[in-house]
């Protein structure tokens, strides 16, 4: 097979399997059919390399970035994953329409699309960092709470001990009080009083 026919293939086989992926067999569980689908995917993958197409997944780009890339910085087999939607130009023949998502590979002279990849089901980066500033900034919240929970508690604690403290010692003066009062003529002793004299 020449390059462009494997390039043919491989998109025809990719289609195919983005068919088959449309409608699991019911009777699976949702991991199961996420594993059949990208099993689909990787067997026509692994078909086109088997019959001799050689590619390489570079990674993933705007429609901008795509057509400002240099020709002589495209290789055969390059795939990339594009970022947005927009018209991909081919330099010897009509643009390609392309949708984010979709894989796109240079074969020598145009730009084809092989395979479209749904990516509405997962987060993006910017998501990810924003949960996890999130989770951050909640699990600071909580600490600086549980923080100043128990030092106000710790605080509440430290006055009510005062006030008993207090307390005992105004107790103890007051008895302390009782037993000198007129000490030259009453005298408590052991709870009795005794009069001198």
């Amino acid at each position: 097979m020449t390059y462009d026919q494997l390039v043919k293939q491989l998109t025809a086989d990719l289609q195919e399997a983005g068919q088959k992926n449309i409608s699991p067999p019911a009777s699976m569980s949702d991991a199961e059919a996420r594993d059949w689908s990208m099993g689909n995917v990787a067997e026509a993958i692994a078909k086109a390399i088997r019959d001799g197409l050689v590619f390489d997944i570079k990674g993933s780009a705007t429609v901008a970035e795509l057509n400002a890339m240099p020709l002589d910085q495209r290789e055969d087999g390059n795939i990339w994953a594009v970022k947005d939607s927009g018209l991909l130009v081919n330099p010897e023949g009509e643009p390609l329409a392309v949708t984010a998502g979709d894989l796109v590979m240079w074969a020598g002279d145009t730009w084809s699309r092989i395979f479209h990849l749904d990516l509405t089901g997962y987060a993006t980066v910017e998501q990810l960092n924003a949960a996890v500033a999130a989770l951050t900034a909640a699990i600071n919240n909580a600490v600086a709470t549980e923080k100043a929970q128990r030092e106000a508690a710790d605080a509440t604690e430290k006055l009510q001990r005062e006030a008993a403290d207090a307390a005992l010692q105004a107790e103890i003066n007051q008895r302390a009080l009782d037993v000198e009062f007129d000490s030259d003529e009453l005298v408590f002793t052991k709870g009795r009083m005794v009069v001198n004299g």
